[in-house]
């Protein structure tokens, strides 16, 4: 698991970026699960973060992270499925807590 934050009032808590992941192997695709905690702010369609690879032959690809499209925050309810809505790949489902109802979703991008 990697966190990253650029937004106040995490600012300090987590690294702005988490570089060096090594993959170590060949393969046709990545999938990353994901959410984004203070995402409300960016509107919709918003390219929010970017993951940045680095191939063996020195290709670098990139690949923007669009808020509602690719991710959404993670508190927010899941999306319905359907074109241009983020992938859910977990979701806790609506649980009671201390602030009231919330659900906690993770996204999928491939």
């Amino acid at each position: 698991m990697a966190q990253a934050c650029s937004r106040e009032p995490l600012v300090g808590l987590f690294p702005d970026q988490v570089s060096g992941i090594p993959v170590g192997a060949k393969g046709g695709r990545l999938r990353f699960l994901q959410g984004v905690f203070w995402g409300l702010e960016d509107r919709l369609g918003t390219p929010i973060a970017k993951y940045v690879f680095h191939y063996a032959d020195g290709t670098v690809r990139e690949r923007l992270l669009v808020r509602g499209q690719d991710v959404q925050n993670w508190a927010a309810a899941p999306p319905p499925p359907g074109d241009g809505n983020p992938v859910v790949g977990w979701s806790s489902g609506w649980k009671y807590t201390s602030f009231g109802r919330q659900s906690a979703t993770l996204c999928v991008v491939t």
